[in-house]
């Protein structure tokens, strides 16, 4: 089926990701963060997308849109953004206890290194959160959990 300008998909592709491209939005923040298999403490009821900081057609009843410049320029076809990414917007978005678990989350993972991320420009709020990664925050986190994310249908 024809999404729209450029974009096809087969009957049963992500419904998230045909939104994305619909809309031209990068899927990021919490909902990319949960994807990507980290640990969320809430995600909320609406996805977390990205636009660019002057479209003015992103679905903002539909979606959290975030327009800011990202810290990793994303390619111009790309639904969902790069881990990087993904980590500043958390950094922006969300309260400091839970970006930490989804930052400390993807550090443990292997999914970006601290010597990766201390070599990018990472505003004020993004080093405290890689600074206070390496504590001993996330099995303490675990214990209130009650499982990995997963998504909805």
């Amino acid at each position: 089926m024809r999404v729209t300008r450029g974009w096809v998909a087969v009957p049963a592709a992500d419904d998230l990701l045909v939104g994305a491209a619909r809309r031209a939005v990068v899927i990021t923040c919490v909902t990319q963060a949960a994807r990507l298999g980290l640990w969320v403490l809430d995600r909320g009821e609406r996805p977390h997308v990205a636009a660019p900081p002057h479209a003015g057609r992103a679905p903002t009843t539909e979606a959290v849109v975030h327009r800011r410049r990202p810290l990793v320029p994303r390619h111009p076809d790309a639904l969902v953004d790069v881990v990087e990414n993904v980590l500043l917007t958390v950094a922006n978005c969300q309260p400091h206890e839970a970006a930490l678990t989804v930052w400390e989350s993807a550090l443990r993972q292997g999914l970006v290194s601290s010597v990766a991320l201390k070599r990018l420009a990472l505003p004020p709020r993004a080093r405290r959160l890689l600074d206070a990664a390496g504590r001993e925050h996330l099995e303490d986190l675990r214990r209130l959990l009650p499982g990995p994310p997963r998504l909805a249908r």
